[in-house]
């Protein structure tokens, strides 16, 4: 894994005196993603004491989504741990979950997709990436290529209306990335200035992997996977007034990492596209310090192509990062995070 960092603040600016502002982003990267982010939490957690709830703002991008919804419920990091190792929540997070009543009980199946209207977004999107070069992205028009999925994602969206309360969203900051199929735009979901629409269809809509799960219409639009466009989407958090910013990032590689599976092209890609978003939150003065899986890392993890939804590496995934991420914490992290978790 590797971290980077640059251009410390010589003064917090946190909204709150001595509270540091910190932005988290969780990418996507399906079960295993999820067992990835949960592993460099509770590092993050061990090695410094910082809360990943207590962050002032989450991006989450697909799986990333479903953890940011977790963490906004409450379920802390030692949660999510526990979560993807199948053992009991903390006693905090028992007590959450029995205010919180049954568990919907809503089974994944299969659903049918307006086929039409699919093929109308598709015909939209690939004129205007005709007519507009350099508009759409070339991960968004392969994803609208596909054929729909027909896997509903009604149990996901039954699933975080019961961890809110319905389909309201939290107090605090939590933006939910996706892609609009007719426009190829990405939608970023609770941010200032979006449509605000319910929190189950928005995390839902940004796990519709193409091809695999059914599209959800949100407001009058089929919408995709947020990884379409990105697999992290870290830009957004760019002259956000933050004081650092921390990715996870499944889906990419560590720089010189060495590995040699075949989802290297991929991973390589998402590493360029990950520094160009980490270069431009830098420009504005943020720090920002990233967990990108590396060689040893993606001997547990597997293939992006075809382990990323396998339950059974859950647990081990989340084990091995939360032991690596500590060896790539340089001290000027750890002793930030420190002052936060103090102020906190």
């Amino acid at each position: 894994m590797i971290a980077a960092i640059r251009r410390w603040p010589s003064t917090i600016r946190g909204s709150t005196p001595g509270m540091p502002r910190i932005g988290l982003v969780l990418g996507g990267g399906g079960v295993v993603g999820q067992a990835f982010h949960a592993g460099v939490l509770a590092a993050l957690y061990d090695a410094t004491g910082w809360d990943a709830r207590d962050a002032a703002v989450i991006v989450g991008t697909s799986a990333g989504a479903v953890v940011a919804v977790e963490l906004r419920a409450g379920l802390g990091p030692l949660d999510q741990v526990a979560i993807c190792a199948g053992r009991k929540l903390s006693a905090d997070g028992r007590r959450l979950l029995t205010r919180l009543g049954p568990e919907p009980n809503v089974s994944p199946s299969r659903v049918d997709v307006d086929l039409r209207e699919a093929a109308r977004s598709y015909h939209r999107l690939s004129t205007r990436a005709i007519l507009s070069p350099l508009t759409v992205q070339p991960g968004v028009l392969a994803s609208a290529s596909m054929p729909p999925g027909r896997i509903s994602t009604e149990w996901l969206s039954a699933r975080v209306r019961w961890l809110n309360g319905g389909g309201a969203w939290p107090e605090r900051p939590l933006w939910v990335s996706a892609v609009r199929l007719d426009s190829g735009k990405r939608v970023m979901y609770g941010a200032p200035g979006e449509p605000r629409v319910d929190l189950g269809d928005a995390v839902a809509g940004s796990c519709a992997i193409p091809g695999y799960f059914a599209p959800v219409l949100i407001d009058g639009a089929f919408h995709v996977d947020g990884g379409a466009h990105s697999p992290t989407s870290a830009d957004v958090l760019q002259a956000r007034g933050l004081d650092l910013v921390v990715v996870s990032s499944p889906m990419s590689l560590a720089a010189m990492a060495g590995w040699h599976g075949a989802d290297v092209v991929m991973r390589n890609s998402h590493h360029r596209t990950l520094a160009v978003e980490m270069a431009r939150v830098r420009r504005n003065g943020t720090p920002v310090v990233a967990f990108e899986p590396g060689t040893r890392d993606l001997e547990v993890m597997g293939s992006l192509l075809s382990d990323s939804l396998d339950p059974d590496r859950m647990s081990a995934v989340q084990h091995r990062i939360r032991a690596s991420a500590p060896d790539w914490l340089s001290r000027e992290t750890i002793r930030f995070l420190q002052s936060s978790a103090r102020a906190a």
